[in-house]
C-alpha cells in the first residue's frame, strides 16, 4: 500500500501533490487526514477520463480495502462507488459493490448508498426488476435512521428519477428529481448535466398529469439552463395561465415541439393544465371578498367558448386546486379558497396588492369605528 502511495506520489500528474499527502498520513497513521485528502483525490477532475478513471479501481483495492476498517463505514462506500463506476469488467465492479454491502455491517448510510448504486447498474442494463428492488431496500435503510447524509438522499432519489424517466413515469420523475435537487449542491453537476436535467423536468412538469404547481422549478437555479428557450418560455407561461403567451410559444415553435414526441402527445392535456392555471390566477387576482366569478370572466381569461367553462371548473374542484360552488343559474362560481402554490415575481405583487387593499379596507373600517365612539367614553 505504501509503495502504491509512494510510487504515484513521484509521478508527475495533476494529481501528485494529493498522493503526498496521502503517502505522508498513511505513514503517520493520520487516517482521518488520510480519508479527506483521498476524498479530493475520487472527486478529482483528471479522474473524469476513461482514460485515467481506472486508477480509482486500482486506489481503492491497493489503498482502501486494506485499511476500510479504520474508515468511516459511508466514506469507504462512497469510495467502492467510484471504483465500480470506473471499473471496465461489469461483473468485478457488481463483486466489489456485492463484496462492500456485506461488509457495511449495520451501517444504513454506507448500505442505503451501495444498494443505490446497485440499482443504477441494474437500470443501465435494462433490468427494472432489479432496479426496484435495489431502490426499496435502499430506502429501507433511510428510514431506518433519523438523520441520513445528503450524498445518500441525492444518489437514492438521482436513481429513483431515472427510473421513472425510463419508464416514461412524468409526475414521479418530476418530483424525485425535485427532491434529487434538495440534496445534490448544482455546482457537483456539469453543465451538460444541469441543461439536459433542466430540459427533462421542464418537459414532465408540462406532459405530466396532475402537475399544475412549477413553482419550485421556475425558482430554482437550474431553470436558467432553459430559462431563454422556447421550453422555458413556455413553461412560463402555462405556470402564470397566459394563453396568449402560451399559444405564440405554441406557434413560433411548433417544428420544435412536435420533435418532442410526450409534448406534442399531450397537447389536449397541457390546453387544460393552462386553462385551470388561468382560472387560479383570476381567483388569485380578486380578493377574498371578489372571488365570485362570472362563467363570462373565466371564458376570457381561459380563452375558451362559454359552454366549456363548467366542465373546466369542475376539473379544478375534482383536482383540488379551487374550493367553491357553482351557481349554473347565475352562471358563476364563488372560489372560496385556491391550492397555495410557489408563486414568481408578478403573482408576488398580485398578492402585494392585495394586502395593502386588505391594509387600507381595515384602516377605513377602524377609522369609522372610532368616529362612532362618544368622546371621552374611555376615561
Amino acid at each position: 500500500m505504501s509503495a502504491f502511495l509512494e510510487q504515484l506520489a513521484q509521478r508527475s500528474s495533476p494529481v501528485q501533490p494529493y498522493f503526498e499527502q496521502a503517502h505522508t498520513f498513511h505513514e503517520r497513521r493520520l487516517w482521518h487526514q488520510l480519508t479527506e485528502t483521498l476524498v479530493q483525490l475520487y472527486a478529482h477532475a483528471h479522474y473524469a477520463s476513461t482514460e485515467n478513471a481506472p486508477q480509482l479501481a486500482e486506489l481503492f483495492a491497493a489503498v482502501v480495502q486494506p485499511i476500510q476498517a479504520k474508515l468511516a463505514p459511508l466514506r469507504v462506500a462512497q469510495f467502492a462507488v467510484r471504483a465500480a463506476a470506473a471499473t471496465a469488467d461489469a461483473a468485478a465492479a457488481d463483486a466489489l459493490l456485492t463484496q462492500q454491502l456485506e461488509l457495511a455491517g449495520d451501517d444504513h448510510e454506507a448500505k442505503s448508498l451501495l444498494l443505490s448504486a446497485q440499482a443504477q447498474r441494474a437500470l443501465a442494463r435494462d433490468d427494472v426488476k432489479a432496479c426496484q428492488a435495489a431502490l426499496k431496500l435502499s430506502l429501507a435503510e433511510i428510514q431506518s435512521v433519523a438523520s441520513v447524509d445528503n450524498a445518500v438522499h441525492a444518489v437514492y432519489f438521482q436513481t429513483l428519477s431515472e427510473l421513472h424517466k425510463k419508464r416514461s413515469e412524468a409526475k414521479e420523475f418530476y418530483e424525485a428529481s425535485l427532491r434529487y435537487l434538495a440534496y445534490e449542491p448544482l455546482e457537483a453537476l456539469s453543465d451538460g448535466t444541469q441543461t439536459q436535467l433542466a430540459s427533462d423536468m421542464a418537459l414532465a412538469a408540462l406532459a405530466g398529469d396532475d402537475i399544475y404547481n412549477f413553482g419550485e422549478l421556475l425558482a430554482h437555479p437550474i431553470f436558467e439552463r432553459v430559462r431563454d428557450s422556447w421550453l422555458g418560455a413556455l413553461l412560463t407561461a402555462v405556470n402564470i395561465g397566459d394563453i396568449g403567451a402560451y399559444e405564440r410559444v405554441l406557434t413560433d415553435n411548433a417544428a420544435a415541439i412536435a420533435a418532442h414526441g410526450a409534448l406534442a402527445d399531450a397537447q389536449q392535456t397541457l390546453r387544460e393544465k393552462v386553462s385551470i392555471l388561468a382560472l387560479m390566477s383570476l381567483a388569485l387576482g380578486r380578493a377574498a371578498r371578489e372571488r365570485t366569478l362570472s362563467f363570462a370572466d373565466i371564458a376570457a381569461a381561459a380563452r375558451l367558448p362559454l359552454d366549456e367553462v363548467e366542465l373546466l371548473l369542475m376539473k379544478a374542484l375534482s383536482l383540488g386546486l379551487v374550493r367553491g360552488a357553482i351557481d349554473q343559474v347565475a352562471s358563476t362560481v364563488a372560489i372560496s379558497w385556491v391550492q397555495p402554490r410557489v408563486l414568481d415575481a408578478s403573482q408576488l405583487d398580485v398578492v402585494a396588492r392585495r394586502l395593502d387593499d386588505w391594509s387600507a379596507l381595515v384602516g377605513s373600517q377602524l377609522a369609522a369605528l372610532e368616529k362612532q365612539i362618544p368622546a371621552g367614553a374611555f376615561h
